[in-house]
């Protein structure tokens, strides 16, 4: 680090060079942000990974979002067999987030960079959390998915 300072961050923060100040929250946990590119005149303090800023400007685990939707939209505990026989279209499933605007279109392990419209059916519906990606079974699996090879199972996506 030739004649620079170290930059200090807060708590579960880091510094990133071409970092503007967009970065997901606790309220908007899906914020998508402009690339930038590689500027080093715009630089920052960012939530490390795993991490969102909440309404405190603090950077706290990402579980966190689960304090702007109301208990019943969360993912329930619940098997998505009991979900059905409810009818309750509110519920989610293990790493699902139910979002008001959600149009079924979301990445998957074979298209984890796959566009998708903001277009929203009126009734909502669950979508992956973040940092998790729809595997061909229908499940909500980490990102890691498109690379990755287990012994008990194998993705090929």
């Amino acid at each position: 680090m030739r004649g620079k300072r170290r930059r200090r961050c807060g708590k579960n923060e880091v510094y990133r060079r071409g970092f503007d100040g967009c970065e997901a929250t606790c309220e908007e946990p899906d914020k998508g942000c402009p690339a930038i590119g590689y500027i080093d005149e715009v630089a920052g303090c960012a939530c490390k990974e795993g991490y969102l800023r909440n309404k405190h400007n603090k950077c706290v685990p990402e579980e966190c979002a689960n304090e702007f939707w109301p208990r019943e939209l969360l993912w329930s505990v619940q098997s998505s067999e009991e979900n059905s026989t409810r009818g309750d279209k509110r519920k989610c499933g293990k790493h699902e987030i139910f979002k008001e605007c959600f149009n079924g279109c979301e990445p998957t392990c074979k298209e984890p960079k796959k566009y998708c419209s903001d277009l929203c059916r009126e009734e909502g519906g669950c979508a992956c959390r973040r940092r998790y990606l729809r595997s061909e079974d229908g499940e909500c699996v980490p990102k890691s998915c498109a690379r990755r090879t287990s012994t008990k199972r194998r993705w090929y996506y």
